[in-house]
């Protein structure tokens, strides 16, 4: 089985109702579609972290579904920019309007396997890769993008294998979309915590980061 995106809807008595079901649209086994989900307004994107390439096994890809009269239909497959054997493109996705931000475990050549998010902005209806973040100094598996959320031209993301001083600690960063791209505009961290980052949202200028290994520990600023 290679996974399945259901879309349920709740009726007026309080019970749920599926109104469709999305199968891959590259069917085959050892997948893993759906594996992160992100949707705003008519689209939706749906990630395969076990999707092969010419690389390998478990490259990664994210599918776009957009909804036209009522009904999600498949518009078009996403692939990393480089490629790469068991960089599990599509961990974690966020999605707002016309930009997707994909997270990957950052295996491909260059870059410290710490996490890496690569941006990709629709237009003209095509999703095109603009950049890749990944801020500097992370150790290795710090698990940038583990956790993900954006609002307007600001993405949040955590990483909850942060080191502070050679200690983990966890935390979180702030990129900001200016007229040249995406730069780091913050790193959250607090030397008192643990595993920083586990979770994130954010809206508007309000952060929430969690602390997994104190679940009633929230941080806003």
């Amino acid at each position: 089985d290679s996974g399945k995106v259901v879309q349920m809807v709740r009726l007026h008595d309080g019970t749920a109702e599926v109104v469709q079901t999305l199968t891959h649209p590259e069917p085959a086994s050892g997948h893993d579609f759906g594996y992160d989900l992100a949707i705003s307004g008519d689209t939706l994107a749906v990630s395969d972290t076990a999707y092969a390439c010419s690389a390998g096994a478990e490259c990664g890809a994210v599918f776009i579904f957009v909804r036209r009269d009522e009904r999600w239909e498949f518009d078009a497959r996403i692939d990393s920019p480089v490629p790469t054997r068991r960089d599990e493109f599509g961990e974690k996705l966020a999605l707002e309007d016309d930009t997707l931000v994909v997270q990957s475990a950052g295996k491909r050549p260059g870059v410290v396997e710490a996490g890496l998010l690569d941006v990709f902005e629709r237009e003209e209806g095509v999703f095109r890769h603009r950049q890749a973040l990944q801020p500097a100094g992370l150790p290795r598996r710090a698990a940038f993008g583990e956790a993900l959320s954006i609002s307007g031209d600001t993405i949040l993301a955590g990483a909850s294998r942060d080191t502070l001083d050679g200690v983990v600690v966890g935390g979180a960063y702030v990129m900001k979309r200016g007229e040249t791209g995406w730069t780091q505009d913050a790193r959250l961290v607090d030397p008192t915590q643990q595993r920083l980052g586990t979770t994130v949202a954010i809206h508007g200028d309000m952060w929430l980061v969690r602390d997994y290994l104190d679940a009633d520990v929230g941080h806003a600023d």
